[in-house]
């Protein structure tokens, strides 16, 4: 525990000097998020009265600029780029000087990932909160609310990372994953709800994304923190966000395992 800690604490400070590049991703993202807002109060003619009947319940401006917002504060917190460099050390085959290490690669990936997302919190997240609260009115319910909105959080980014690192993996197999990657962040986008609501989808739809796990990324928080969910659909969110953890990391321990006996590594 004392290692991952001690590495925690350097990948946050090796991490946190290349700030410059974190400042520059953030006046990025929070162009693409005004724009965004602006497209949601054309759709509803600038109408802050106006309420858009759902099977979630009225959805107002209000509540899509708040959707906005919060989902674009996820997307820094789990959007990180540590994941690449598993990709990178499977292909050169460095990732053979790590299965020899007394440490779990896995853990030791997570830790990375976790330094890497707090710094992207410190330098891009919470100033995009800070401009939607002082220019967009952002607000939360209540302090419950709030708690199970970063309950929701956080299972979400372990998913995220689950499903990040299965896809890394894969290059045991592949030359690289780059395509998988672009495949995977093409379908997290449509039914994780990150950028349109899935209020707005068909049933068909809103059952084909109950099936998946990728609503519980960006949906499920979004909704909780948006009031858009009962006390029952909070509980039946946890217990399947809790299902697909358990789901997606027995995955993860599969595919390394036979990833391992696979591996082949040049010259040795």
């Amino acid at each position: 525990m004392a290692f991952y800690f001690s590495f925690f604490v350097n990948t946050f400070k090796v991490t946190f000097s290349y700030r410059s590049n974190s400042i520059l991703k953030m006046i990025n993202r929070l162009i693409f998020m005004i724009v965004q807002i602006e497209i949601w109060k054309i759709v509803y003619g600038y109408d802050f009265a106006k309420k858009i009947s759902t099977d979630y319940g009225l959805i107002t401006l209000n509540d899509m600029i708040a959707y906005t917002v919060v989902s674009h504060f996820i997307f820094i917190v789990v959007q990180t780029t540590s994941l690449k460099s598993v990709n990178d050390k499977i292909n050169s085959g460095d990732i053979a000087l790590y299965l020899i290490r007394p440490y779990s690669f896995l853990t030791y990936t997570f830790t990375e990932t976790v330094a890497a997302s707090l710094v992207s919190c410190v330098i891009q997240g919470f100033p995009l909160l800070l401009f939607g609260i002082l220019f967009f009115h952002l607000r939360v319910d209540s302090l419950v609310t709030l708690v199970f909105f970063l309950m929701a959080l956080l299972d979400g980014f372990v998913i995220f990372f689950l499903l990040s690192f299965l896809c890394s993996i894969i290059a045991f197999w592949v030359v690289q994953t780059g395509p998988i990657d672009t495949i995977l962040s093409g379908i997290i986008k449509i039914f994780s709800g990150a950028w349109i609501p899935l209020w707005f989808f068909s049933p068909f739809f809103l059952k084909l994304s109950d099936a998946l796990p990728f609503k519980t990324i960006y949906f499920a928080p979004l909704s909780i923190f948006t009031r858009k969910m009962s006390s029952l659909g909070i509980r039946e969110t946890f217990i399947t966000q809790w299902v697909w953890m358990v789901v997606l990391f027995i995955l993860v321990r599969a595919v390394w395992f036979f990833g391992q006996k696979k591996l082949v590594v040049q010259g040795g």
